[in-house]
């Protein structure tokens, strides 16, 4: 099975840093706040894409679409997008722990 966190075919150091998140892989996703989204994918392996700026009613509606231009979701190129039809680009994506995961999903619930 493909990793579900790949380089954008990047050739030098500097340029592997930004991972992209493969879209098939997704299984499913979490809304933390209006700057934080969790991408769960196969295995125990959850990505946490930060957003560039706040994403106006992302948090309230716990839904969103994205713009992508291939099959990931790349930070610096790729978009958020919100129900109320904001456009927030992805400007990072980190591999977190199912641990880590789990205690931003319940402290987003105390909002």
């Amino acid at each position: 099975m493909a990793s579900a966190l790949v380089s954008p075919g990047a050739t030098g150091p500097e340029e592997n840093d930004a991972a992209c998140i493969s879209i098939p892989h997704i299984k499913r996703t979490a809304v933390i706040d209006d700057r934080t989204v969790l991408f769960y994918m196969g295995g125990d392996r959850v990505l946490k894409a930060a957003l560039a700026f706040d994403c106006p009613s992302l948090a309230f509606h716990k839904s969103f679409s994205y713009r992508a231009y291939t099959s990931r979701l790349c930070p610096r190129v790729d978009s958020i997008i919100s129900r109320s039809g904001s456009h927030c680009p992805i400007a990072d994506i980190t591999a977190i722990s199912r641990k880590e995961a789990k205690q931003l999903e319940k402290e987003s619930r105390k909002d």
